[in-house]
C-alpha cells in the first residue's frame, strides 16, 4: 500500500512572491537611519605631531615623544616575550603624545628647583581621546589641541 499523505510544507521557508505594487512600496519606504561618526578633518595626527616637534626644536625646548614602534612591540606577532609586552603595555598605554619640559626660573639668574612639564595629546578635529588615554590622563592636566595652531598657542603661553 502506497503512502498517500502529502508532504508537509514549512511555510516559514517559502518565499513570498511580491506583487508589483508591493515592490514599489518597499522601494519608497526609507530604511532605518544609521548614525555615522563625524569624520576627523584637517591634517593627520602624525603631520600635526611633526609640525609641533619641528616648532619645539626651533624654539630650543626639550621634549619627549615615545615612538609608535614601542607600542607595536606589544602586537601579538612581535618577537618579544609576553612579560615584556605586559610591562610596555602597562606603563605606556595612554601616555600623551608629547611631554614638553622646561626649568622654571625665579628671575633671569636664579633657577627654581622645580621642573615644569606640559603634556599634549594631539588629535585631529572631531577626534576624542581613547579610553586608555583618558585613564592615563586622570588626575593630570593633559591638553588636547586639535591643530598645530592650537598646540603652538599652548606652548607659547606655557613657555612664557
Amino acid at each position: 500500500m502506497k503512502n498517500t499523505t502529502k508532504p508537509k510544507i514549512d511555510l516559514n521557508r517559502v518565499k513570498k512572491v511580491m506583487t508589483a505594487s508591493e515592490k514599489r512600496d518597499s522601494l519608497q519606504k526609507p530604511g532605518p537611519r544609521i548614525k555615522r561618526k563625524k569624520r576627523a578633518s584637517g591634517p593627520k595626527e602624525g603631520v600635526i605631531q611633526e609640525q609641533v616637534e619641528a616648532y619645539l626644536t626651533l624654539k630650543g625646548i626639550r621634549f619627549l615623544h615615545i615612538p609608535d614602534i614601542v607600542y607595536r612591540l606589544c602586537a601579538p606577532y612581535s618577537p618579544i616575550k609576553v612579560w615584556e609586552k605586559a610591562m610596555i603595555s602597562r606603563y605606556l598605554k595612554g601616555t600623551p603624545d608629547l611631554l614638553i619640559f622646561k626649568k622654571d626660573m625665579i628671575s633671569d639668574e636664579v633657577e627654581c628647583m622645580d621642573n615644569s612639564c606640559l603634556m599634549l595629546e594631539l588629535k585631529r578635529k572631531n577626534e576624542k581621546a581613547r579610553q586608555a588615554q583618558r585613564a592615563w590622563h586622570k588626575g593630570l592636566v593633559v591638553h588636547i589641541p586639535q591643530s598645530f595652531e592650537e598646540a603652538r598657542e599652548l606652548i607659547d603661553h606655557w613657555a612664557e
